[in-house]
């Protein structure tokens, strides 16, 4: 994108991009239905709130990349961001001093 200047479409390719990763991050949900709903990796996976969110906002971002690419930019942003804060239904699960 930075050699194009971030034009359009770099842009909405790049949220494509972006949005086929968390697509694939949905195939958790086939391991979660092989392990069971009472297993540890379902416990630590939890309801997946930022991973929906994460959807929604790249959806999002490719949409309003087709009126101006700056609010794909920020939206692609926000998620990078939102996923620096630490999942507490991971930690929870992981007891890192047995």
């Amino acid at each position: 994108m930075g050699e194009h200047n971030f034009e359009q479409n770099p842009v909405i390719l790049y949220g494509f991009v972006l949005l086929m990763n968390a697509v694939s991050y949905f195939l958790v949900k086939l391991i979660i239905k092989n392990e069971g709903n009472n297993s540890h990796f379902a416990k630590a996976i939890g309801n997946d709130i930022k991973g929906k969110l994460s959807m929604v906002f790249y959806i999002l971002g490719i949409v309003f990349s087709f009126l101006h690419p700056t609010i794909g930019i920020l939206l692609y942003a926000i998620v990078a961001f939102m996923w620096l804060i630490p999942d507490k239904s991971i930690e929870k699960c992981i007891n890192f001093f047995s």
